[in-house]
């Protein structure tokens, strides 16, 4: 079966949204959690490299809801960023290697090569599906470890049970602007908008920095999309 886009399985804004913020961000969690353990079957069996890629992307709008909505949100130690980062490592690791797989493939179908070019380009494929192979070990060996099921099971009990700070009885519609702005601050702030030289490793980093600062606005703006 394929794994269905995180948008088609369920939209993070249903039609009559909940009014406060600790309810929004409740509903916002159970959606990317759900999301996130529909794809481990998928992504343990290695059926289809795109189950790799909808369990990255359900993980990255899970920590942009947990960033928007700390100030709602009071999650135990074992939800922090830090454990879903170590999960976004292990699945990005793969990822970046489907994608760069899927490059190489697609240029030598395209690209009018010669014979000692394909020949460099096929070794070069060989090398990148036995590190990928790698990769994929170790992935597995954590979604079967301890640690992740740890992990799984605190947001299946926070989500049964969950807490909440103060700000969590505002309603969304008064706190949207104040929840927004901050990131779009950083946005409108960030050195990356001021490189020119793209030789620099450093320059490269602040536009490869800007470039996950946008990816996360566009996750964080989904979080508020009206899809009627």
């Amino acid at each position: 079966m394929k794994p269905q886009p995180l948008s088609e399985v369920s939209p993070l804004l249903v039609s009559r949204p909940p009014d406060r913020l600790g309810d929004y961000a409740h509903q916002a969690i159970q959606t990317c959690v759900g999301h996130i353990l529909k794809q481990e079957k998928g992504v343990l069996a290695q059926r289809d490299p795109e189950f790799v890629h909808q369990m990255r992307v359900g993980l990255r709008r899970l920590r942009t809801v947990v960033q928007v909505f700390d100030v709602a949100i009071a999650l135990p130690k074992a939800l922090k960023d830090r454990a879903l980062k170590q999960l976004g490592n292990v699945l990005g690791r793969v990822r970046d290697l489907d994608v760069l797989q899927n490059w190489l493939s697609n240029y030598t179908d395209q690209a009018n090569l010669k014979k000692s070019e394909k020949k460099i380009l096929r070794t070069l494929t060989n090398r990148l599906k036995k590190h990928r192979k790698k990769r994929v070990a170790q992935m597995q060996k954590y979604l079967q470890s301890n640690t992740y099921k740890r992990l799984t099971k605190t947001w299946q009990r926070w989500l049964k049970h969950p807490h909440y700070k103060k700000l969590a009885c505002l309603p969304l519609d008064i706190s949207l602007s104040d929840l927004q702005l901050p990131i779009i601050a950083q946005l409108l702030l960030h050195p990356g908008w001021l490189v020119t030289d793209s030789t620099d490793p450093t320059n490269l980093e602040h536009v490869h920095a800007l470039r996950k600062l946008i990816k996360g606005i566009r996750y964080q703006m989904a979080l508020f999309r009206n899809e009627d």
